[in-house]
C-alpha cells in the first residue's frame, strides 16, 4: 500500500470531559478528535417500563432514574428515584393484571432483568398539566449496569444559573424503540431534534392543556417518559444538561381522511421544573430522612470503639 493511503494511527489518551452537567470525569478518547456523539453514559440512564398482561409482558414507555443527595452526604449515598410520564403509569394501571410495573434493567452480566414495584408506589404530580410520575427505588448499582441523573444536572436546579436556552437550541432523549428494545439486554434508541417554542403559554392538547416545551423531534409511544437533555452552547463539547421528560408527539389530523393521524414531527416535553416541583415535594420527605439516618447510622459504625 502507498504510504500516503495510510490512515492515520488513532491513539486513545485521557481526557477531562465536563459534558455532563459541567461534573468533570475523565475518560479515554481518541487523541485529538473532539467529543461529538451522545455520551455512552447517557444511555445507562434509562430503562424500559411495562406491565404483565395475560399475553405477557406489554411495553408501555420509557422510565430513568434521578439521584438526589443531602447536606454533607458522601459520594453515592441519598436518594434514588425513577420518573416518567404520568399517562405511562396510568396505562400500566389499566393494561396490567398484577398491580406492578416493571422495570427491564440491564445487569453487568450482559443481561437484562425485569424488577417490579406496586404500582401504588407512583406517586402523581396533582397538576393535571404536569405528565409527571415518580417513585422512590433501591438498585443495587454492584449488579444493574445503569446511572442516575443527578438534580444538579436540571437546567432549573437552584444552584444553577440561567442557561441562554431558546428556539433552536439542541436536543436529545434516549428510549424505547418497541420495535427493537433488545432481546438479551435494553437497546435504547437516541432520537436528536431543536427547541421549537419555549414553555410560554398552556398549550391545548387531545388530553387537555399542558405546559410544554415543543421540540422539533419525532416522538414514538416507546419513547414517553424519556429524559430529554440539552447541550448549554454553539457546539457538542459544552455542558449536557437535564431538560424534562417527553410527554407525547402533536397529531393533527389528515385533512384528506380524517379517521387518520399524522405526526407533525413535534414532540411536547415536559419541563423540568415540573419535574423538580414534585421530586422536592414533602411527600418524599421519609425517603429523604431514611436516606440521611442510614448514612448517619454508617458513619457511627465507623468510628473507632472505646476500649
Amino acid at each position: 500500500m502507498n504510504e500516503s493511503q495510510h490512515s492515520p494511527i488513532r491513539t486513545l489518551v485521557v481526557v477531562d470531559d465536563n459534558r455532563l452537567g459541567g461534573c468533570p470525569r475523565r475518560i479515554f478518547h481518541p487523541q485529538g478528535e473532539p467529543l461529538m456523539q451522545v455520551s455512552d453514559e447517557i444511555l445507562k440512564c434509562v430503562a424500559f417500563l411495562s406491565c404483565l398482561t395475560a399475553a405477557g409482558q406489554e411495553d408501555r414507555g420509557t422510565a430513568f432514574f434521578v439521584s438526589q443527595t443531602f447536606p454533607g452526604g458522601q459520594p453515592g449515598e441519598g436518594v434514588l428515584f425513577a420518573v416518567t410520564a404520568k399517562h405511562v403509569i396510568d396505562k400500566a394501571k389499566s393494561k396490567g393484571t398484577d398491580g406492578k410495573v416493571y422495570f427491564r434493567l440491564n445487569r453487568k452480566d450482559g443481561n437484562a432483568e425485569y424488577v417490579a414495584i406496586p404500582v401504588t408506589d407512583w406517586v402523581k404530580h396533582p397538576k393535571t398539566s404536569a405528565d409527571v410520575a415518580i417513585a422512590t427505588i433501591d438498585l443495587d448499582f454492584l449488579v444493574y449496569d445503569h446511572l442516575s441523573i443527578p438534580q444538579k444536572m436540571f437546567v432549573s436546579d437552584p444552584q444553577e444559573t440561567a442557561h441562554g436556552i431558546g428556539p433552536g437550541s439542541d436536543l436529545f432523549f434516549p428510549g424505547l424503540f418497541v420495535r427493537h428494545k433488545g432481546t438479551k439486554s435494553n437497546i435504547p434508541i437516541i432520537r436528536t431534534g431543536t427547541i421549537a417554542a419555549m414553555p410560554i403559554e398552556p398549550i391545548e392538547t387531545d388530553q387537555g392543556t399542558v405546559r410544554a416545551y415543543l421540540a422539533e423531534a419525532r416522538s414514538i409511544g416507546g419513547l414517553s417518559g424519556s429524559p430529554v437533555f440539552t447541550h448549554l452552547g454553539l457546539n457538542y463539547t459544552t455542558p449536557i444538561h437535564f431538560l424534562g421528560l417527553v410527554k407525547s408527539h402533536y397529531d393533527i389530523e389528515d385533512c384528506l381522511d380524517v379517521s387518520k393521524q399524522i405526526n407533525m414531527g413535534i414532540a411536547l416535553v415536559v419541563p423540568d421544573d415540573d419535574i423538580l416541583e414534585l421530586l422536592n415535594s414533602d411527600v418524599f420527605d421519609p425517603a429523604r430522612k431514611a436516606a440521611q439516618d442510614e448514612s448517619a447510622e454508617r458513619r457511627r459504625k465507623l468510628l473507632p470503639k472505646d476500649d
